[in-house]
């Protein structure tokens, strides 16, 4: 899946991934790309540890409007929730589920 609300980098020769979703509500595309990211990167045999950050805050202020939770399966904290790596969650503000 192309990603387009959310960045993910690579440094570290690899090893590291950092990703970056827009900060405020989640959408349903900001899901959907969390989940495909998450999927991509737990068949990632050189990744050692994957940061996930905001652009702006708070870091999550909850699902927006178009956003169903229960449409998803997995969810994208479930799907996070299965990588192998460490993922170091870097919050400012609030993070509302």
């Amino acid at each position: 899946m192309e990603l387009n609300r959310i960045e993910h980098r690579l440094v570290d020769g690899g090893s590291v991934h950092h990703v970056t979703v827009p900060g405020g509500a989640w959408d349903r595309r900001t899901a959907q790309e969390l989940v495909a990211l998450a999927a991509e990167l737990r068949e990632d045999r050189s990744a050692r540890v994957i940061t996930l950050a905001a652009r702006e805050t708070p870091f999550c202020a909850g699902p927006a409007p178009d956003l169903d939770p229960t449409a998803f399966d997995p969810d994208p904290a479930a799907a996070w929730a299965t990588l192998r790596p460490p993922v170091v969650a870097v919050v400012d503000g609030a993070c509302e589920s």
